[in-house]
């Protein structure tokens, strides 16, 4: 814009890390409207953390040698030893105030065009915050991604024992809340230390390093369970076994119950109670450590009790039965061997043929005659010590093993 004869500009010119703002007034009589320029030589960076307490002189330019120059500063006594002369011009600054500092430099030539040059410079003493998200402090994976919190623009550096140094990037866009991460790859089995510092662009650290350890365990824990003789003579039995300190053990048994399930000191103990008669239950001890690694140690129990015949058809001495009646037997538990072990014969003692079939559902033996039974006839079914339950013992010595019935006459 202009005023009569004079004409202000103003340039931004970028020096050495900051911004060296320029205004100029320019006119005369002989409409010379170029203004001295001004050049500073010394480079000071901002934002910086040195207050220069020892001194630190700048030296610049005017390109004018006859131009006037003008040096000052907020606050003022930050500048000593002004030499305030052109082309060259100096002065010593020190003592920087906490926060913004401004020299303002001025240069006016013979025909009153002028130009003024603003250095900020910023000092900044504090240390930038560090802060650490969570980490998992004990895994199985031997890379992991940690992130957290600093001032816009420091540098972090992640250093994980031997590995080699880490320069860390600010995540852009940050994934909230954190305003930087890193990916570690290559932890070593065992305890790896991390250590994590920032730097400021002020070139302040932070006042102490963040650690932290990273315990790779990628081995599944031990757990055993004590010896013992898988067929069980009664219906519970408290299981015993040891396993890796800090892990946490838990106990299933397929179809029966576990309770009382006690951890201590690398030792565990729990009751398995309700298993089924004469039926192989898997018992399954499972151990999972902090990592997350998880270790199976297996048994198949047995209830193992003699089997016994809950009920038949028809029952036993009765007069009445249908010649066209199929004969069973119903045991307490499964067994095994059925289809040779059930037998019907007539009051002659000749053997009756038919077919003999075994429903595990229902742990019943079935013998079906291949033509009807004859009226008025006494028939006798019997079942064989070959039937056996799945822990190869036979039937009970006090169980039913033959009973006798009579068709109806004709």
């Amino acid at each position: 814009m202009s005023f009569g004869k004079t004409i202000l500009r103003s340039a931004c010119l970028l020096l050495g890390g900051f911004c060296l703002l320029t205004l100029a007034a320019c006119g005369g009589a002989n409409n010379e409207i170029t203004p001295p320029k001004i050049t500073l030589t010394t480079h000071i960076p901002s934002p910086t953390n040195d207050s220069y307490p020892s001194g630190l002189q700048v030296k610049g330019t005017v390109d004018d040698p006859q131009a006037t120059v003008q040096i000052s500063a907020t606050p003022a006594d930050i500048l000593s030893d002004v030499n305030a002369t052109a082309p060259d011009w100096s002065f010593t600054l020190s003592n920087l105030v906490e926060g913004a500092n401004l020299i303002t430099i001025a240069a006016t030539d013979a025909r009153g065009n002028a130009n003024t040059a603003y250095i900020p410079i910023i000092l900044d003493s504090t240390p930038p915050p560090l802060l650490l998200g969570p980490v998992s402090t004990v895994t199985p994976n031997a890379a992991q991604t940690i992130g957290g919190i600093t001032e816009n623009g420091a540098t972090v550096h992640v250093t994980v024992d031997t590995l080699s140094d880490q320069q860390v990037t600010p995540v852009s866009p940050a994934q909230a809340p954190y305003s930087w991460e890193e990916n570690i790859s290559g932890l070593a089995e065992g305890v790896n230390t991390v250590t994590i510092t920032a730097t400021d662009k002020a070139g302040n650290a932070n006042l102490s390093p963040v650690t932290t350890t990273i315990t790779l365990d990628p081995s599944a824990p031990d757990v055993a369970i004590d010896p013992i003789s898988p067929a069980v003579l009664k219906s519970n039995l408290t299981l015993t076994g040891t396993v890796k300190e800090g892990a946490t053990v838990t106990v299933s048994a397929s179809g029966a119950t576990v309770s009382d399930l006690q951890q201590s000191a690398g030792t565990w103990s729990g009751t398995v109670s309700g298993l089924p008669k004469g039926e192989s239950t898997p018992v399954t001890v499972t151990a999972t450590d902090a990592s997350g690694n998880v270790g199976t140690a297996e048994v198949d129990l047995v209830y193992n009790t003699a089997p016994t015949v809950t009920s038949t058809v028809p029952t036993a001495n009765r007069t009445d039965v249908s010649v066209n009646t199929a004969i069973q037997a119903v045991f307490d538990q499964p067994v095994l061997n059925v289809a040779t072990s059930l037998t019907l014969k007539n009051s002659t003692g000749d053997a009756v043929q038919g077919t003999v079939s075994y429903d595990s559902a229902s742990n019943t033996a079935t013998f079906t005659p291949s033509n009807p039974l004859l009226h008025g006839n006494t028939y006798t079914a019997t079942l064989s010590n070959r039937i056996i339950n799945v822990a190869g013992t036979a039937l009970s010595a006090d169980t039913v093993k033959s009973w006798t019935f009579s068709t109806t006459y004709q």
